[in-house]
């Protein structure tokens, strides 16, 4: 089952899973990305959390594993809590702090939204950044 705290941090935008600035080229800079996703959850768009968030610790690399993570999605966005997520279609995120590959956005970089108080996690695999918050595919 998915930890208390992801889904909170995910009821509460981390997630819109806005997703990051696009596909292959859109996840070179880890500040973009979390925007990207951030927006994606605000729009409730799976097929772009899918794309730049793990699932398990792992990219979702293929059809398969993104509409898994898709279904994993849904509870989540049918949520009442998931009403939160609005709230952040138009965050913008002004930097990330990377060390290595792994990078995190501080909750004071995110803005155009009130109440942001969770930084948001990224590591690069494979030269590619993924917004890295716990999600799991047991819930």
């Amino acid at each position: 089952m998915m930890r208390h705290t992801t889904i909170r941090w995910m009821a509460l935008g981390a997630a819109s899973l806005m997703l990051v600035s696009g596909c292959s080229g859109g996840q070179s800079n880890p500040a973009k990305v979390a925007e990207k996703f951030l927006h994606a959850m605000a729009e409730k768009d799976s097929e772009t959390v899918c794309e730049v968030a793990l699932i398990d610790d792992k990219p979702m690399t293929t059809k398969e594993d993104r509409q898994a993570c898709a279904a994993l999605l849904t509870p989540i966005f049918d949520q009442e809590a998931a009403a939160e997520l609005a709230r952040y279609a138009h965050a913008k995120v002004e930097r990330a702090e990377v060390d290595g590959d792994t990078a995190t956005v501080p909750s004071d970089a995110i803005t155009g939204v009130l109440g942001v108080d969770e930084d948001v996690h990224l590591q690069r695999i494979d030269g590619k950044w993924y917004v890295a918050e716990g999600l799991s595919s047991d819930i």
